[in-house]
């Protein structure tokens, strides 16, 4: 499916990336977070251009670019939408969105996802109380429509998330999995 890490590295090592990605089957190579030193406009500019550039290279092995923003992407450039300015400027560039960082910037997660339905290849599910990283469902996140907008939208994916975790990690991902599960039944009326 995909192989993700932050923007720089990747860049660094695009042929390891693509290498990898290509054992795996894998369709999109991820990228996350605007590199500081790009959060300008004349930066945004010029991570745009090197965003297009690296794309150019995956057309050789068949593969697609993604951009997985962080909560400080959304508002990299005061007065700027720096992550919809990308999507406007290359269409070919899809969205690995995290709902976690898009809430933590307070956007509307099911009207951000419809704004980009076909663009957005997957998602993430993450959740808190506070800043403890919780399982899916169970934190302060407002999920309210948000997987009806993701399943409207023809989103192919949906991960639960948690990097961290205060209890035993398999049972957080149990109880996200069977979260998710039940959110999608609820929305599919079964």
């Amino acid at each position: 499916m995909s192989v993700q890490d932050f923007y720089e590295t990747v860049r660094s090592n695009l042929e390891y990336y693509t290498e990898l990605n290509a054992e795996t089957d894998g369709k999109w190579i991820c990228v996350s977070r605007i590199p500081e030193r790009m959060k300008s406009q004349e930066g945004l500019d010029v991570f745009l251009r090197e965003l297009q550039d690296m794309q150019t290279a995956l057309d050789g092995w068949g593969q697609k670019l993604c951009f997985h923003p962080v909560s400080t992407d959304f508002c990299a450039v005061p007065g700027v939408d720096a992550v919809g300015y990308l999507l406007e400027v290359m269409p070919e560039l899809e969205l690995c969105l995290d709902l976690y960082h898009l809430n933590r910037c307070c956007q509307d997660m099911p009207g951000y996802i419809r704004r980009y339905a076909g663009r957005i290849c997957m998602v993430h599910l993450k959740d808190s109380i506070g800043d403890t990283l919780v399982p899916a469902g169970q934190g302060e996140v407002n999920w309210t429509g948000v997987v009806r907008a993701c399943l409207e939208a023809g989103v192919p994916y949906a991960f639960v998330e948690q990097e961290c975790w205060q209890r035993d990690p398999y049972l957080c991902l149990k109880e996200a999995s069977d979260w998710l599960n039940r959110e999608i039944c609820a929305v599919k009326g079964a």
